[in-house]
């Protein structure tokens, strides 16, 4: 899906929570793909909306709208405490409030992925002009406190100087 078709997805989906859930309120982050096209960042379609938290009422209504939450189970690939760091998406809704991870914290998700695709998602020229790389750097060390063993965080840093290659 490329960009209109995601937005439209996501006020679809608000839609139909809205007739469901009169007088309630959800959130939504989403992460992958989907977050770094809806946020400008990519051009590239995706092939689904990775959602890493929402509201329990909600998630049986995802398939329809191509939405999963298959990334909830690696949540050792993101950032220790990116709750801290949500950045909200600008949609019009009515119940739903979309949010997506940082841009840093969504380039530490895709270096530990380290799938041809999040390379290419994290090496775009939007991304390196938009990056915090303070932040980023920081993200990296904490990184640690969320990994999974020592392993898998060595790869993050193998990934990320190579990756920091791109900033000179």
């Amino acid at each position: 899906m490329n960009l209109f078709e995601l937005r439209k997805r996501l006020i679809e989906f608000d839609e139909e929570i809205l007739l469901l859930f009169e007088n309630k309120n959800f959130e939504c982050v989403i992460v992958g793909g989907g977050a770094f096209l809806i946020m400008g960042f990519i051009s590239r379609a995706t092939m689904d909306i990775d959602i890493l938290s929402a509201s329990k009422e909600i998630i049986p209504f995802f398939d329809k709208y191509d939405m999963n939450m298959k990334v909830s189970g690696l949540v050792f690939r993101f950032p220790y405490n990116y709750e801290d760091r949500l950045v909200k998406i600008n949609i019009d809704t009515k119940v739903l409030t979309y949010y997506s991870l940082s841009l840093e914290d969504l380039i530490v998700s895709k270096l530990y992925a380290g799938r041809r695709k999040d390379q290419q998602d994290i090496r775009t020229e939007e991304v390196i002009k938009n990056v915090d790389w303070i932040k980023l750097d920081n993200l990296i060390i904490e990184a640690k406190l969320s990994a999974l063993n020592e392993r898998e965080y060595n790869e993050l840093i193998t990934s990320y100087e190579d990756y920091l290659l791109l900033k000179e």
